[in-house]
């Protein structure tokens, strides 16, 4: 079943008497439980694309859907609850309140929907120490690496148990090692959560993590394959070199399988 329907999407901006076509007429569909890379070079529209399947803007032209919702249709109010409850969202600088600890952060999107105190501290808890970093939640931002940071930043997009996450270059601010665990983490969650990952990647290396890319050029797709070889991280456990899960020696928690599917 598709989680996602993009029909005939465009985005359009105005700039100065001019129209800059970020978007041109795309349309594809996104299955619950898929892990998609979204690829392409700076200004290619996938950004635009993300902020329009975040529900953070809306297109010129087309139809999106979101399950059986079309979004379009809905009001201020029930696109905010879309954000808030079906959608998580995890950003390249992580976009943490740096004056709370770990834990405060994650509780915030649970505190926008009316709950107590002690269930937000409870679910909070629980959502970071599933992604590893539990023995870090009275820390705050500047006293982590970025591993860590990014690591809390999955928890609070994990917290409200969303159906989507979407990630906006979620690696870019990390090393290859870290990098690697993010990849891992989401890994695990799409496998074991079933939550639909859509990221957004420069990089071809951490699109092989996916289990499909879809290509961008000059707001127009030009390819739509599944990842043929895509590289699994396995075991993802505490690194007390940063704080972080990295699971083993990176030359031995990797695999890799053919035509997506997992050995």
């Amino acid at each position: 079943m598709a989680l996602l329907r993009v029909e005939g999407i465009s985005r359009v901006y105005s700039l100065g008497k001019r129209g800059v076509e970020a978007l041109k007429g795309i349309s594809f569909e996104v299955e619950d439980g898929e892990f998609v890379s979204i690829m392409g070079p700076s200004g290619s529209g996938k950004s635009t694309l993300l902020n329009i399947l975040g529900c953070l803007d809306r297109p010129t032209e087309g139809s999106y859907y979101i399950g059986d919702r079309d979004v379009a249709r809905l009001k201020t109010g029930q696109l905010a609850d879309l954000r808030g409850g079906v959608i998580g969202f995890v950003f390249q600088t992580f976009n943490l309140i740096p004056t709370l600890t770990a834990r405060d952060n994650v509780e915030v999107p649970l505190l926008y929907r009316g709950i107590g105190s002690k269930q937000r501290r409870t679910m909070a808890m629980a959502v970071l120490e599933e992604v590893g970093i539990g023995h870090r939640a009275d820390h705050l931002p500047s006293e982590l690496s970025g591993g860590e940071q990014q690591r809390v930043a999955v928890a609070r997009a994990l917290v409200t148990d969303p159906e989507l996450i979407l990630a906006d270059e979620p690696t870019g601010n990390l090393d290859s090692k870290s990098s690697k665990a993010i990849m891992g983490l989401f890994q695990r969650i799409n496998a074991e959560r079933g939550v639909t990952i859509i990221q957004v990647t420069h990089d071809p290396n951490m699109a092989r993590y996916g289990s499909r890319t879809i290509n961008f050029t000059d707001g127009e797709i030009i390819g739509d394959v599944p990842v043929k070889e895509r590289v699994w991280i396995d075991d993802v456990e505490s690194d007390t070199a940063d704080g972080i899960a990295t699971g083993c020696d990176p030359g031995e928690s990797e695999s890799v399988s053919g035509e997506g599917r997992r050995t």
